[in-house]
C-alpha cells in the first residue's frame, strides 16, 4: 500500500535540505548528498532507508517509467517514460512543494497506461 501522497510530499520537501538530487529507477532510489562526510554517514543512511520503506520504485514499475529524477539543485523534474518520451518541469515557481502529487498529476495527464 502507498503512503498517501501529501505525506511522500513533506518528506521530499525536507529532503530538499539534505540532498542535492534524487534518482528512482528500476528498483533503486539513488540519494545524492549536499554532505557526506563521515560524521553525517549515519544520518544519511537513515535517510536512505526512510526514502526505501516508501517504496517509490513501485511507481516506476506501475507506470511503465525508465527514471525520475528530482534535481533539488537546478530545481527540475524529470519523467522519463520507457517509450523514450521525457517531461521536464522547472520547480522555481512552485519550489519542492507538492512534488510527489505533481509527479502523479503528469502521469494522470499524460494519460500513461497502468
Amino acid at each position: 500500500m502507498m503512503l498517501k501522497a501529501r505525506f511522500i510530499d513533506k518528506i521530499l520537501e525536507a529532503l530538499g535540505e539534505e540532498a542535492g538530487k534524487i534518482k528512482i529507477f528500476d528498483n533503486t532510489s539513488l540519494v545524492y548528498f549536499y554532505n557526506t562526510s563521515d560524521d553525517k554517514e549515519q544520518e544519511n543512511q537513515e535517510i536512505i532507508n526512510i526514502l526505501c520503506q516508501l517504496n517509490l520504485e513501485k511507481t516506476i514499475e506501475k507506470y511503465n517509467l525508465s527514471e525520475i529524477v528530482i534535481d533539488y539543485g537546478l530545481k527540475t523534474l524529470k519523467v522519463e517514460l520507457k517509450n523514450g518520451k521525457v517531461i521536464i518541469k522547472n520547480l522555481g515557481k512552485y519550489g519542492t512543494t507538492g512534488l510527489w502529487t505533481m509527479i502523479i498529476e503528469i502521469l494522470e495527464d499524460e494519460n500513461v497506461e497502468v
